[in-house]
């Protein structure tokens, strides 16, 4: 399931790896049909143009998807807006991995150390947006039959204290941009201040209010965002971050005041779930040992539900 925008898409009933029959649109319709609603054109093989930000490129003209009247009350969904968030939603979840592709683009294989990596990036290829290639430099994407390419200019890995991953990547448009996952906690303190933005109050709550309903569903979650940064500040960055990464003294210390940086202001996209399934043989080995009187507890993440 996805949380975007106040809203949430998907649910137990809509596992695509039920349907791996259905591609593209077809599993946009079968996984929530809003999603082809809102993609409209960006979703179709005549589409021209997926990126749709504010005139001077740096942020983006809207926060939540929810169209408000004079008295306050919703109107319902604003599916433009709600398309681009979608679009570079999953945008994010195709660059900023550490996965590897094998058996070829017809019949990819997605391998790499993180299974909800491996699951976020098969089912964004499922619903159209489709990780093809990766090189040290560059990673190729195809988006309902458009081809992308991405130069990759920095990679923050994640790490157990970070609990988040940065890919710094310049599009075909020759905009330089952020994207990064992780933990909510982790990823909430890096977001601009939506205080101060129309209806930010709004899609903060509903955020934490879906990662609440996610987790007490025993899901587990991801925040995923973005910022544009200008070709400027990343020079004068990764001079810095350059220097941090050939340090002998406190590299780590330098790489995550770097880190810190750049890893702030950050546009809220969306959230994650993930079922994290048993693995195979664990529902009897559990019954056998409470069969023998085994007392079994589970402790699991940071969160209390």
């Amino acid at each position: 399931a996805i949380g975007i925008g106040g809203l949430t898409f998907g649910s137990k009933d809509k596992r695509l790896e039920l349907r791996e029959d259905l591609q593209g649109r077809e599993a946009l319709e079968f996984f929530d049909s809003r999603l082809v609603k809102s993609l409209g054109r960006r979703a179709g093989a005549e589409a021209e143009s997926y990126y749709l930000y504010s005139d001077d490129n740096s942020t983006y003209d809207y926060v939540t998807v929810r169209s408000k009247g004079r008295d306050g009350e919703d109107e319902g969904i604003n599916y433009e807006k709600l398309g681009e968030i979608l679009y570079d939603f999953f945008l994010s979840l195709c660059v900023c991995h550490s996965l590897v592709v094998e058996g070829g683009c017809d019949n990819p294989s997605y391998q790499g150390p993180s299974p909800d990596e491996v699951a976020l990036v098969e089912a964004a290829r499922q619903l159209g947006f489709e990780f093809r290639e990766r090189s040290s430099k560059h990673v190729k994407l195809r988006f309902h039959g458009h081809d992308l390419k991405f130069e990759i200019l920095n990679v923050l890995e994640f790490t157990s204290e970070r609990r988040k991953m940065s890919v710094v990547a310049k599009g075909p448009d020759g905009i330089i941009r952020l994207f990064c996952k992780g933990a909510d906690s982790a990823i909430i303190e890096c977001l601009r201040n939506y205080t101060f933005l129309p209806d930010g109050d709004d899609l903060m709550e509903a955020t934490h209010k879906s990662l609440s309903d996610f987790a007490c569903q025993g899901l587990r979650t991801l925040c995923v965002a973005n910022k544009i940064i200008t070709q400027d500040f990343w020079e004068m960055w990764d001079q810095r971050y350059q220097q941090a990464a050939a340090s002998m003294d406190e590299r780590d210390i330098k790489l995550e005041q770097c880190a810190k940086e750049i890893e702030t202001e950050l546009n809220l996209l969306g959230i994650t779930a993930i079922e994290d399934k048993l693995q195979v043989g664990v529902p009897e080995t559990v019954e056998m040992l409470t069969d023998a009187g085994i007392k079994v507890f589970m402790i699991t993440g940071d969160k209390q539900e």
